[in-house]
């Protein structure tokens, strides 16, 4: 009976407790968000476009491998009043300065959200975008299309900068 338990427990699947972030095979550098900025004046931050602040959506950091073309960020937002971990692993086409999104994640430590609907916009945020690689400390600039840049980057301008900058080798 004792060896028919512990058979069953082994054969019994056993599921995470806890999601985790994506991780980047070969992780080399990691660059901390410093908030947004605009493509045509990278020196000052500037406020969060409105559609990200109706979610509470905070970038944290990006991490790239050696070659710099496979990049992970991480942020988090809050759906259903439950604050959602998100991870989004990009590639980057360094000679036309572009990232694609691979692969997303979005949970709720404990399951009390499915994340769906913050995921389905930064998802699409992160599609396929230009960036900016400028300054010393060495910056990061994922532009993003946004309805709203204009309130915040003047008039005419379609997208905002979500800036990261290197805060060194891992």
């Amino acid at each position: 009976m004792k060896h028919s338990l512990l058979a069953l427990i082994a054969l019994t699947p056993f599921q995470a407790s806890a999601a985790e972030d994506l991780a980047l095979p070969g992780a080399r550098w990691l660059a901390k968000s410093s908030g947004y900025v605009c493509a045509a004046d990278t020196s000052k931050t500037v406020e969060s476009p409105a559609t990200l602040q109706d979610i509470a959506a905070t970038f944290e950091s990006m991490t790239t491998d050696y070659s710099l073309d496979n990049g992970l960020l991480k942020a988090t937002f809050v759906e259903d009043g439950v604050t959602c971990r998100y991870s989004a692993l990009i590639l980057a086409d360094n000679a036309a300065k572009t990232l694609k999104l691979v692969e997303s994640l979005a949970f709720a430590a404990d399951e009390a959200s499915s994340c769906s609907q913050g995921k389905a916009m930064l998802d699409g945020y992160l599609a396929a975008n230009s960036y900016l690689y400028w300054g010393h400390p060495h910056h990061v600039t994922v532009l993003i299309e946004e309805p709203n840049a204009a309130a915040v980057c003047g008039e005419g301008t379609t997208t905002v900068g979500i800036d990261f900058v290197l805060a060194g080798k891992i």
